[in-house]
């Protein structure tokens, strides 16, 4: 019997052994790949502490994915050392403010017939590649220069990269690295009678001191039409008609550590805090219809830098309350 017993001990405590090991070497992967540092070992003793909470609830979330209970599926990324309170602070902005009504154009839905099933821009070429935010609240910068990569591409059949850091240095009435709203960087764009190029004023992820140079124009805008609020169908016309739409989106519970997969959550709420760009729309056998959008986190986040959103369930998290694009 005592034999028994102490086998049965052996065998736990061999389990509990490898489940730790596992978890070290997993934690070490993690830091190697995403180039993580930490001020001390304490810190660092926290940090793995948060990774494995993190690491435990995408393992209890991908349990119910697996079994058809959930569209998407979650993984570690390099957010996986954050707090969900932590990662909003630091990546997600306190809210988008209503675009004024009187400086508004709206748009006005064409061709509803030959409205195509599945949309692309980036197939079209009218998108350019992920770019990182960094540890700076300027997703509304990010936007507002994929809508114009977009438009500008369409008009002149040329992408150009568009700078992020023009608009965080320059539009004053928008808050840097604080916060803001792309609807206030396309304003500043049409005034200033250009943007410079990402090439020549390159993102730093910090505000600065304006560097505009009108040497340095990579595209001119003579107004922006906004999408009537909370109408998807009129969102789905104008991304299939007019090119990538940019949005305003809450960015809830599940963002942070989203893999793949269409991204549905009933409780997902409008309090719009994060801006995107909504560059195509399509079906997907699993999770239904959905929004392509294209984030400002890296390619290491979600489907390459991109996320499938559920398209026509109520406009969840609010992606049609604040979309709108430039005319070139």
């Amino acid at each position: 019997m005592l034999v028994a017993v102490t086998l049965l001990a052996l065998i736990a405590s061999a389990k509990a052994i490898s489940i730790a090991d596992v978890l070290v070497a997993e934690w070490k992967v993690f830091k190697v790949k995403h180039k993580k540092t930490y001020i001390d070992e304490a810190e660092e003793m926290r940090r793995f502490e948060i990774f494995n909470k993190n690491r435990l609830t995408i393992a209890k979330h991908n349990q119910r994915w697996a079994s058809g209970e959930e569209s998407y599926e979650m993984g570690v990324n390099k957010f996986a050392d954050l707090q969900q309170e932590e990662f909003e602070r630091k990546y997600l902005m306190d809210d988008v403010p209503e675009i004024d009504a009187d400086m508004e154009t709206v748009y006005i839905p064409t061709g509803f017939g030959s409205q195509p099933q599945h949309v692309d821009w980036r197939q079209k070429g009218a998108v350019t590649a992920v770019k990182d935010q960094g540890g700076c609240k300027s997703c509304w910068a990010f936007s507002a220069t994929g809508a114009m990569e977009g438009q500008h591409f369409l008009k002149t059949k040329r992408l150009v990269s568009l700078s992020e850091q023009n608009l965080i240095d320059c539009v004053t009435q928008n808050y840097g690295c604080d916060g803001g709203k792309s609807a206030v960087a396309l304003r500043y764009v049409i005034k200033n009678n250009g943007v410079d190029t990402e090439k020549s004023y390159p993102y730093k992820t910090k505000t600065g001191i304006c560097q505009f140079n009108r040497w340095n124009i990579g595209a001119t805008f003579s107004d922006f039409i906004h999408i009537s609020k909370a109408n998807e169908t009129d969102l789905a016309n104008a991304v299939a008609t007019k090119g990538p739409v940019a949005a305003a989106i809450n960015a809830p519970l599940g963002f942070q550590l989203y893999k793949n997969g269409v991204y549905n959550n009933s409780r997902c709420k409008r309090r719009l805090n994060h801006e995107v760009l909504v560059v195509g729309y399509g079906w997907d056998d699993r999770g239904g219809a959905y929004w392509l959008v294209k984030n400002s986190w890296s390619k290491s986040w979600g489907e390459n830098g991109y996320i499938r959103m559920a398209r026509g369930r109520n406009n969840q998290c609010g992606i049609a309350d604040r979309a709108l694009y430039p005319e070139a």
